[in-house]
């Protein structure tokens, strides 16, 4: 949205209305962003998404700028691993990795508004034109927000696209930790069932009608009441591992959608990806060590 000044000629609208009328690109909900932020101005004034524009109102629009919570761990802070076509970041809990909309795959300016995320960092740290002409801006997988761990990041198109064919023929082998409810009793066992979303269900579950989905856990330490595992997931269904361990009674701890006991964070980390370079044709492994909240709950819990 780059920065400029309009004088309202036409019939009486709201300002958000007629702000998706120029910007039609934009999500309605992304346009209240912008406006609620500050961006957009009215006769000089701060202005609300709902208030009716009159003709000669002049309507001011500034150039955002990205801007970044110091609280915030910088991307920088982040990589693990990195060379000339990707790096390897450490995803903390709690961090989106893209906004919730599509409105900044088609502008970067989108990302200045709302929180932060994965992507906005990425611009902030590299620039905009980070990966330029790739829509997802290096993206060739995701993690959810609460979930914490390793993330491959492309640094060119290159790359990007050999990274997806690997994630998509499962040439890439990926491994979580994850504390779940219960004393497993046995030490490896292999999760083959379904995963589908029933009609009328939110939430993804078990499913006959779903995708093939294969989950194999290996326990790493097991107390009385949880156990610790190194979960290997053989395919790539979202929410797998958690859906298919809530699946048999034991829910990674810290669940609040699959069932998993309260706890300050999802119990549940990307801990190592491995695969052939696609251009040095080199064996590649890169592991990341949990947080610091990670193993302190896991060290409580284990003592249970």
């Amino acid at each position: 949205m780059p920065k400029k000044e309009v004088i309202f000629e036409e019939e009486e609208i709201r300002l958000d209305n007629y702000l998706k009328k120029i910007y039609p690109h934009y999500s309605r909900e992304l346009i209240k962003k912008i406006i609620n932020a500050g961006s957009i101005k009215l006769n000089g004034l701060l202005s609300s998404p709902s208030v009716r524009l009159k003709k000669g109102d002049k309507i001011s629009i500034d150039e955002p700028s990205l801007k970044h919570n110091p609280q915030i761990t910088k991307i920088k802070n982040m990589i693990v691993y990195e060379d000339e076509h990707f790096m390897a970041i450490n995803k903390p809990e709690g961090l989106l990795v893209h906004p919730l909309d599509d409105n900044w795959k088609r502008d970067r300016d989108a990302l200045s508004y709302g929180e932060d995320t994965l992507v906005s960092l990425v611009c902030l740290e590299f620039g905009r034109d980070f990966c330029l002409g790739d829509g997802n801006i290096g993206l060739v997988h995701r993690l959810d927000r609460e979930t914490s761990g390793l993330m491959l990041i492309a640094k060119n198109i290159k790359f990007a696209m050999a990274a997806r064919d690997l994630f998509a023929s499962r040439e890439i082998k990926k491994k979580y930790l994850g504390l779940v409810s219960g004393a497993l009793p046995e030490d490896e066992f292999l999760i083959d069932a379904p995963i589908g979303r029933a009609s009328g269900d939110k939430r993804l579950s078990v499913y006959k009608y779903g995708r093939q989905s294969i989950t194999l856990t290996r326990t790493i330490k097991k107390s009385k009441k949880f156990s610790y595992l190194e979960i290997s997931p053989q395919t790539g269904r979202t929410n797998q591992i958690r859906v298919h361990l809530s699946h048999i009674g034991s829910p990674i701890v810290g669940d609040k959608i699959y069932g998993g006991i309260e706890c300050e964070r999802l119990m549940l980390h990307s801990w190592s990806l491995s695969f052939i370079h696609p251009f040095s044709n080199k064996k590649i492994t890169i592991k990341a060590q949990p947080s610091a909240s990670f193993t302190k709950i896991l060290k409580e819990k284990m003592l249970i």
